[in-house]
């Protein structure tokens, strides 16, 4: 997930907790290899809607790790030093409002102390969009336990599955376990 509360990549990241924030530098540098070769990222929604604007989000990538730096934190991260794009080269989602208003909603809902210091206005509990770049419309993603819950997968049946397992709870139902072919989004770092 690459989160864009707004169309300004600087604003976008700075308004993100430490951890959000940890998350997005670690996600961008994954993603980043994927580009250079394939790998098992290759098939996720955020690769795909990224895949044509490598320097563009090689420029997101630094901003991150710049907020990253400027928070007092190390990093070992390589800065692409990619320079800000042109409005004309940005992706197609970026300045749509129901877009961001979406990851604006989703920050929300997982941190709305720390989010709702920006006083955004939208509610908590709009779904993820996506961008489909096959038709240049937005995917919704349901905000369920856990993000990346597709619309059609059942819920229900998830839960039934770990109760199999072990008896676990609903809280610690894993969603993005066996989704994507079992891509890792834990950080590389």
């Amino acid at each position: 997930m690459i989160w864009l509360p707004y169309p300004d990549f600087t604003k976008s990241v700075s308004c993100l907790n430490t951890q959000h924030l940890n998350r997005q530098r670690a996600n961008c540098q994954v993603l980043s290899k994927s580009f250079i070769s394939p790998n098992r990222w290759n098939h996720v929604p955020t690769f795909k809607a990224w895949k044509n604007y490598y320097e563009v989000f090689q420029y997101y990538h630094d901003v991150c790790v710049k907020e990253w730096v400027k928070r007092g934190f190390r990093t070992i991260a390589v800065l692409y030093e990619a320079p800000k794009p042109d409005k004309r080269d940005l992706p197609w989602f970026i300045g749509e409002e129901q877009y961001h208003a979406s990851h604006r909603s989703n920050l929300l809902r997982l941190d709305p102390t720390y989010a709702g210091i920006e006083g955004w206005r939208e509610p908590s509990n709009l779904p993820y969009l996506w961008p489909n770049m096959n038709n240049y419309q937005f995917e919704e993603i349901e905000t369920g336990i856990d993000l990346y819950i597709r619309r059609g997968w059942s819920l229900e049946g998830r839960k039934q599955k770990a109760g199999r397992k072990g008896g676990k709870d609903e809280k610690r139902i894993e969603p993005l376990k066996n989704l994507y072919n079992k891509v890792s989004t834990k950080p590389i770092l």
